[in-house]
């Protein structure tokens, strides 16, 4: 059953542990993170089995790890894309250097919106934002943006096969 905090976006399953699978989401810590790499052992004499669990923060690309009994119930965040059309790149003006820019898309709905760059990915989505730019004006670029547990972030960019798409 999904579960609603007060606060907006912040959506989330209850599943039990032994139903999660690599390349699939849980909160760890309270952040969303994708699952890379599981492993279970076995049941002890003291126990009930332990599921390993090694995860990336879909956000801020770090790396988590912890473990859980099979029985155990955890979060699941409800993870959606969207793909908008670039409109621009909006630098920062101020020189931080933390801060890599953002991108200005279209939403479907024809509303613009401006999302930031997912940090671990943010030197190579300017690059792939920039070539797709440069090489052809022809077909618009395609940004996914993800959301989950209340954050945003552009994480691809692509060249659209057919005008208007």
């Amino acid at each position: 059953t999904a579960a609603d905090s007060a606060d907006e976006g912040l959506r989330y399953d209850n599943v039990r542990c032994s139903e999660l699978r690599v390349k699939g989401f849980v909160l760890i810590g309270g952040r969303p993170c994708k699952i890379v790499e599981m492993s279970s052992s076995k049941t002890g004499k003291h126990g009930s089995c332990k599921i390993h669990l090694v995860a990336i923060d879909v956000f801020t690309g770090k790396k988590r790890v912890t473990a859980y009994t099979s029985s155990d119930v955890v979060q699941v965040p409800l993870v959606e894309k969207r793909e908008c059309q670039l409109v621009r790149i909006v630098m920062n003006n101020d020189d931080d250097s933390r801060d890599p820019g953002q991108l200005l898309v279209a939403e479907k709905s024809g509303s613009t919106a401006t999302v930031g760059l997912c940090p671990d990915k943010a030197a190579q989505l300017l690059e792939a934002t920039r070539h797709c730019i440069r090489d052809d004006n022809e077909y618009p670029v395609i940004v996914t943006v993800m959301s989950a547990m209340g954050e945003e972030a552009a994480v691809a960019v692509r060249r659209a096969r057919e005008r208007g798409k």
